[in-house]
Formats: C-alpha cells, sequence, structure tokens
C-alpha cells in the first residue's frame, strides 16, 4: 500500500524552497511529480548556488504550476526569469502571490515580464510591489477580488 502512495505523483507536488532546501531534493520530487500540476511557495533568501538551483528549477516548471507564493530576498524575480531558459506560459495558474522579504530593496522591484500564455487567475495578492511593475505577455484578466497591498 504505502508502495502505491510513494509511487504517486501527487503526492511530490507540493513543493516548498526555503534556505535550508537542497537542490537535489527538489529535482527528485519536480521528477517524481511527473506532469502533475504544482502547489509551490518560495521563502528564500537567494545568496547561495543551491538556492538559486532550487528556485529555478521550479520556475522552469511554470507550465505545471497552479498555485505560487513567493517571498524573495536577494534578487529580483526579473534577475531569475531572465536565467531561465524555457517557456514561460503559465496556463494552470489559478493563484498568484508575491510578497517582499525584509530589507528588499526599492532596487530590485524593476517590471517583470513574469508570465506568457492565457492566464486566469483566480486569486493573486500583491505585497510591497505596484500592480503595474508585472507585464503580463498574455492576454490575462485580473480578478474581480485582485488584492493589492502597498
Amino acid at each position: 500500500m504505502s508502495v502505491v502512495a510513494i509511487a504517486s505523483p501527487r503526492i511530490w507536488s507540493r513543493i516548498v524552497v526555503t534556505n535550508d532546501t537542497n537542490d537535489e531534493c527538489i529535482q527528485e520530487m519536480l521528477l517524481r511529480s511527473q506532469q502533475a500540476p504544482l502547489v509551490v511557495k518560495v521563502h528564500a533568501k537567494i545568496n547561495t548556488p543551491t538556492t538559486l538551483r532550487s528556485v529555478q528549477a521550479v520556475l522552469a516548471e511554470i507550465h505545471r504550476i497552479c498555485s505560487m507564493d513567493l517571498m524573495l530576498f536577494g534578487i529580483s524575480l526579473f534577475s531569475l526569469t531572465q536565467s531561465i531558459e524555457c517557456n514561460l506560459d503559465a496556463l494552470l495558474l489559478r493563484e498568484f502571490s508575491m510578497s517582499d522579504g525584509p530589507n528588499t530593496s526599492r532596487l530590485s522591484r524593476e517590471t517583470t515580464p513574469l508570465l506568457t500564455g492565457t492566464i486566469h487567475l483566480e486569486r493573486q495578492v500583491l505585497s510591497g510591489y505596484n500592480i503595474e511593475q508585472f507585464t503580463f505577455l498574455a492576454s490575462y484578466n485580473f480578478p474581480e477580488h485582485c488584492v493589492h497591498r502597498d
């Protein structure tokens, strides 16, 4: 019975990246999750190659992410997306939350071309960012109950 559960892709589809996350663990979870939709939480200071590789590996799978909660320290989202050579179509994304990490520099908040494709967010929370900073390179409709916190 436990072999069946461990082999199920859905059991590997919730991915959390912190400063203590091992990038090999993230790679293994992405592999075992196969093509299952992902729920991703990244609360990390991008100050080590291991953390950077973990975040890049997860963002490279944006086409599978249905919920994403980001709190980044030490690097801008723009810099991260520029370092990933992949299609940024976020077709499954329904929930997107992004907030400043403590002591985040205002200079790291440039316009962020993050998502492409047809986007149908049901919930979006931006804390410490202006909505104008995000360039959605796609047909995009803001949800009626869009939450923006400055």
